[in-house]
């Protein structure tokens, strides 16, 4: 293995999601700057794909399709299939950015606009714009995520509140209730994510 020996065992712990929150993001900035270690990660989520699909793990093929396409965005974005890739935690919002960059400059200047960039059995993701607050909601199937990829919300989930800013990412869980509140003077442009639970 040809990493840095503070991320021995690392990338497999990372893989398998074992690593907290901070030391997985330690472990994929690493791998962004390192080529080869990018090269590694990818080939232990291609071994973990290969062994999923060989296996019979006691979930429905749903619940393994949604795990083969969270691995298979790990480090992955890549934009030029025409099939958008699942947002999660580590998703790159300047990527996002740059590939939509046509679409978000010809959003129309209207309070709320959405366009659906991916639409299936499993997944919604669309792009909005929105210089308005979102009203509070509650989805007791669909796990509800976003990317912000500019300005800056406020999102009260249940009793927390999140203040995100440009390139954080939110999983609302399911049945909790949610809302929006711009408090940028730019409007939020985000992708949203509406996965069937």
């Amino acid at each position: 293995m040809n990493t840095n020996y503070k991320l021995d065992g690392k990338l497999e712990d990372y893989v398998l999601g074992l690593l907290s929150e901070d030391e997985s993001a330690l472990v994929w900035q690493q791998c962004q700057s390192q080529p080869g270690l990018m090269q590694e990660l990818q080939a232990l989520e291609k071994t973990l794909h290969q062994y999923l699909a060989q296996s019979a793990l006691p979930v429905g093929e749903q619940e393994k399709q949604r795990l083969f396409d969270t691995i298979g965005s790990l480090g992955n974005e890549d934009f030029t299939g025409g099939l958008f890739p699942l947002i999660h935690k580590y998703s790159d919002s300047h990527a996002w950015k740059a590939a939509l960059q046509n679409d978000i400059t010809r959003m129309p200047d209207k309070p709320f606009y959405a366009k659906t960039l991916r639409h299936d059995a499993e997944v919604e993701i669309c792009i909005i714009k929105t210089h308005a607050d979102i009203p509070e909601e509650i989805h007791h199937n669909l796990r509800e995520s976003f990317l912000l990829l500019q300005g800056t919300c406020t999102c009260l989930v249940g009793e927390a509140t999140y203040e995100l800013n440009a390139g954080d990412f939110l999983e609302i869980p399911l049945d909790a209730e949610h809302n929006v509140i711009v408090t940028s003077e730019e409007p939020v442009i985000a992708i949203l994510q509406r996965l069937a639970a």
